[in-house]
C-alpha cells in the first residue's frame, strides 16, 4: 500500500470513529435529557403531593380555628345572657317604679 492510501484509510477510520462518537454522544444526550425529564416529573408530582397536603392540613387548622371561635362566642353570648337574666327582675322594678311616680 502507497502512503496515500494509507493516510486515506487512516483518514476514512477517524471520520468512522468520529461519526460512532457523535452517535454516542447524542444516545447519550438523549438519554439524560429522558432521564432528567423523567426526575422532573417525578420532583413536580412529589411537591404538588406536598403542596395538596399542606393545602388540606391549612383548611383542617382554619376550620378549627372557626369552630373554636364560634365556641368562645357562643359562651361569651350565653354568660351575657345569664347576666342579663339575671338583671331582668332589678330592670323590671326600676321601670315600674319610674312608671308608678308619673
Amino acid at each position: 500500500m502507497s502512503i496515500l492510501n494509507l493516510i486515506q484509510a487512516a483518514e476514512e477510520k477517524a471520520d468512522k470513529k468520529r461519526l460512532e462518537a457523535n452517535e454516542q454522544v447524542k444516545a447519550l444526550l438523549e438519554e439524560t435529557q429522558l432521564k432528567s425529564e423523567s426526575e422532573a416529573k417525578a420532583m413536580l408530582a412529589k411537591a404538588q403531593q406536598e403542596a395538596q397536603a399542606l393545602e388540606e392540613k391549612t383548611k383542617g387548622e382554619i376550620f378549627e380555628k372557626g369552630e373554636e371561635l364560634f365556641r368562645q362566642a357562643e359562651a361569651r353570648d350565653q354568660e351575657m345572657l345569664q347576666k342579663a337574666e339575671k338583671q331582668t327582675p332589678k330592670a323590671i322594678d326600676f321601670i315600674l317604679k319610674k312608671v308608678m311616680r308619673i
